[in-house]
């Protein structure tokens, strides 16, 4: 799994790293294996040394440091590598950060963040779907592996759409001290315990799994001020260390019995490693179908600006799944087409792709498929406890109806959850793991309907008041026109 995927990753985030364990480190591999596919914008909210190999844009230099983000000097269009934007160059070599403000202003033209669209004539450069990708170091830990915010920490943009709040995992066992952890004192005090444990008079308190995971998520902890529809990925580093995978394992299970919804873990030496989500829930999108009855590929055709298909991804992308898997046909003629399409499409996603060889054969092919990916792809132990089953064609759903699907799940573990409104069952459907088997049994066009159908009594429902969200699209005439619903 590439480092994008397990952090979840998309275009058009701005993407806040706090927290210690290897902050620039993380972010560069972010940055060059992103490079490919858009526009990087490396930066910070504090000061950092300049990056070997990466052109430097000091705002401070004049007038035109906007348009040389997007336009460079080989022109407009073309892609360009990786760039460090600072405000200007301190005595002693590093890089004097920017101002919040001034990263939301940069978010916004560029089309990144929360903060708007960008200017067209921005955006343009880039193209569309592919809007730039800000990196943003908003923290700094004096190159310890563990670390608490002081009062004025961290420094997180308000057009941050995604908070990774990192850990070293070899801080798991060390004593709670200025040699091991930046600002002991303020870990001490979310922890409950004397403030003088970071000064050495004081007895020995060895960090445990627990207490990472509890910093990483506290209120005043590593992610102290994110944004609230910001999404947060506690990230356990180092993990490839020597004798430090046990303890990642139990950090990460600790994050995730405490509420997180995705937690990743990587390993970082010159390069990633080891890059691999957990988390309870997993996303299925089912993408194969023919779409006989509109007509053409419905899921490429366009809704508010987007493919169908893009808009169901960005909302999986944007909710608190574990991972993203989406099943699409296998084929030749014009079958093969479709799907080279596909794969440009959702090539800048965090999403895994998983294949459907008969998609004449209704829809249980493609659930059949998204299971055997999970179960392939995961070890045993990391794997989703659940999996929810996303028709590609519902281009309305949003991250916050999914979330409050998961969160329902997390908290009641049915066997099989699905959403209602106006009386009726509807989709997405959410199937623990112990249906797996019987979802790999299923044959025919009826998917998990059949399981539901034969086990009625296994069914939890979750009531929503309007059931305009989840309608999907069968004929073209269904295709709502103009602009509506097009920000997910």
């Amino acid at each position: 799994m590439r480092l994008r995927q397990a952090l979840g990753v998309m275009p058009g985030d701005v993407v806040a790293l706090v927290g210690g364990g290897g902050k620039t480190s993380t972010a560069l591999a972010l940055a060059h294996e992103l490079a490919p596919l858009t526009r990087v914008i490396f930066t910070t909210t504090t000061r950092i040394y300049p990056v070997p190999g990466l052109p430097v844009l000091l705002t401070s230099a004049g007038p035109g440091w906007r348009e040389k983000l997007l336009v460079g000097e080989r022109g407009a269009g073309e892609i360009l590598g990786p760039v460090v934007l600072a405000c200007e160059e301190l005595p002693g070599g590093k890089l004097k950060g920017l101002d919040s403000e001034v990263v939301n202003e940069v978010a916004s033209f560029v089309g990144a963040g929360r903060l708007g669209a960008g200017s067209v004539e921005a955006v343009s450069a880039i193209g569309p779907g592919m809007a730039p990708v800000l990196l943003v170091e908003a923290d700094g830990s004096a190159g310890r592996p563990f670390k608490a915010p002081a009062g004025h920490e961290p420094v997180i943009p308000g057009c941050s759409t995604l908070v990774l709040a990192l850990a070293g995992a070899d801080a798991i066992g060390r004593p709670l001290d200025r040699e091991n952890v930046h600002r002991p004192e303020a870990v001490a005090r979310i922890l409950g315990l004397p403030e003088a444990y970071g000064q050495r008079s004081q007895p020995v308190h060895r960090l445990s799994a627990q207490d990472i995971a509890t910093v990483l998520l506290h209120p005043d902890g590593t992610a102290r001020g994110r944004p609230g529809d910001a999404r947060l990925v506690p990230v356990l580093t180092r993990i490839d260390r020597a004798g430090v995978a046990a303890q990642a394992e139990e950090a990460a299970s600790a994050l995730i019995e405490m509420g997180a919804r995705r937690v990743a873990l990587i390993a970082l030496d010159s390069t990633v490693s080891s890059a691999r989500p957990r988390g309870p829930v997993a996303a299925v999108i089912l993408a194969a179908g023919l779409s006989r009855r509109f007509g053409s590929p419905k899921l490429l055709h366009p809704i508010g600006g987007l493919p169908m298909l893009e808009r169901t991804v960005r909302a999986a992308c944007r909710a608190g799944f574990a991972r993203v898997t989406v099943v699409i046909p296998t084929g030749p003629g014009e079958t093969g087409v479709v799907i080279d399409k596909y794969r440009r499409l959702l090539e800048p996603y965090p999403v895994e792709l998983a294949f459907n060889p008969a998609p004449e054969a209704g829809q249980s092919g493609s659930v059949r498929a998204g299971v055997d990916a999970l179960n392939a792809s995961v070890p045993g132990p990391e794997r989703p406890e659940a999996a929810m089953f996303i028709p590609g064609d519902q281009p309305f759903l949003t991250p916050a109806i999914l979330d409050a699907l998961i969160e329902a799940w997390v908290n009641d573990r049915p066997a099989v959850l699905a959403p209602a409104a106006g009386g009726r069952r509807l989709s997405p459907v959410i199937f623990s793991k112990e249906l797996f088997p019987e979802l790999l049994k299923l044959t025919g066009d009826q998917g998990g309907r059949m399981v539901l159908e034969s086990r009625p009594e296994l069914l939890r429902t979750l009531e929503f008041a309007d059931p305009a969200p989840f309608r999907d699209i069968d004929f073209p005439e269904e295709v709502p026109h103009g602009r509506r619903n097009e920000d997910q």
